[in-house]
């Protein structure tokens, strides 16, 4: 799993991250690992370094958070202030108005 893949802000646009990535891959293989997964968020440029990549696209779901008063609770006496929820339906347009913020959650894998 690739938890974190960052370069500061700085530095970017020279091809480290890639070169990161790619030494991370090196050191997988080298271990005999037979696959890596990546998640980002609604990260354009880190879609596309795990795409140039060959990581295949393998799950999304959405990261949605909501205000108190966007939803009911059957439990008396309790009142929710907001909440972090995971959508996994077809139709996010749907969500959206009730939601503070949501955003797409993409997984990667690549086979070694």
């Amino acid at each position: 799993m690739i938890w974190h893949l960052g370069v500061h802000p700085d530095h970017r646009r020279r091809r480290i991250a890639r070169r990161l990535l790619d030494e991370g891959i090196r050191r997988a293989r080298t271990m005999g690992m037979t696959a890596l997964e990546a998640w980002t968020r609604d990260d354009a440029p880190a879609r596309s370094l795990y795409e140039a990549a060959a990581f295949h696209r393998v799950a999304s779901y959405w990261h949605v958070y909501m205000d108190g008063e966007q939803f009911k609770t059957a439990v008396p006496g309790l009142h929710p202030i907001e909440s972090f929820a995971h959508y996994v339906g077809p139709d996010i347009a749907a969500i959206r108005p009730h939601c503070r913020r949501a955003y797409e959650c993409v997984g990667y894998q690549l086979r070694l």
